[in-house]
């Protein structure tokens, strides 16, 4: 298993996926900040740091997209380069596969989060007016307690992948889970009582333009960020196991 991930590792770092998305990434944040530089000024006012750290901390659901993005983008072609066959050939599992792409894309997955967010901080610190409506302190607070969704959304997408031959199907798959089924459940939720609560639990549900003011400080959005997040991994991850282990029988 630990050779599978170091080979894992030194397969992403020694491909153009990930710094691909790391430099995609960085670039349009930096370019955010150079439009707010130079065009953030006049009656409504944009060209400041708090401003840009709100754009951050206004939308933790993007942290469960980006998860899936980065899974997608680091093993949507297993398949079409014949990894998947050598390490099946090799003696591993496919639970024993999944599990190992899950910890080789969340390190991968982390690194870039790392280099987007100091580019993130470093570019506004620099070209923008420092305010303290909102701080690094508040950009960083988001950001990590939003990081065990991010690492759900980014199992998922493992998952899907793992479990559906046609990458396009996996992606449907991840959007229904994470958009299409809350949407249901909130609008069931308006007749039955048990949908509702279930709709209350689920991210692109209480992640609302009313809850998003310092969402880390409202005890009962963070009690279900922080729960969602582990419930998904758990999830996702024991769905992968136990069904790709079938597979394997």
């Amino acid at each position: 298993m630990l050779n599978y991930i170091r080979s894992e590792l030194y397969r992403i770092t020694h491909t153009r996926a990930a710094y691909v998305t790391a430099a995609i990434l960085s670039a349009g944040i930096l370019v955010i900040n150079l439009v707010l530089h130079f065009w953030g000024g006049g009656v409504n006012y944009y060209g400041h740091t708090s401003f840009s750290y709100a754009l951050n901390i206004s939308e933790p659901f993007l942290y469960v997209i980006m998860g899936a993005v980065v899974a997608f983008t680091l093993y949507e072609s297993r398949r079409k380069n014949g990894n998947l066959k050598n390490t099946v050939a090799f003696g591993l599992t496919r639970p024993q596969i999944f599990i190992g792409q899950c910890i080789s894309a969340l390190l991968a997955a982390t690194a870039i989060m790392a280099v987007v967010l100091a580019v993130w901080l470093a570019s506004a610190e620099l070209l923008l007016s420092r305010t303290e409506i909102w701080t690094i302190g508040d950009f960083l607070s988001s950001t990590a307690y939003v990081y065990l969704l991010a690492i759900a959304g980014l199992v998922s997408t493992v998952f899907f992948i793992a479990i559906f031959q046609r990458e396009m199907t996996a992606v449907v798959a991840c959007i229904a889970v994470w958009n299409f089924f809350p949407t249901i459940c909130r609008i069931l939720g308006a007749k039955f009582e048990i949908f509702a609560h279930i709709a209350s639990w689920l991210p692109s549900n209480f992640f609302t333009s009313d809850s998003i003011i310092r969402w880390w400080e409202q005890p009962d959005i963070l009690e279900k960020a922080l729960t969602s997040g582990v419930v998904g991994i758990l999830v996702f991850g024991l769905l992968g196991v136990v069904l790709l282990r079938k597979q394997d029988l």
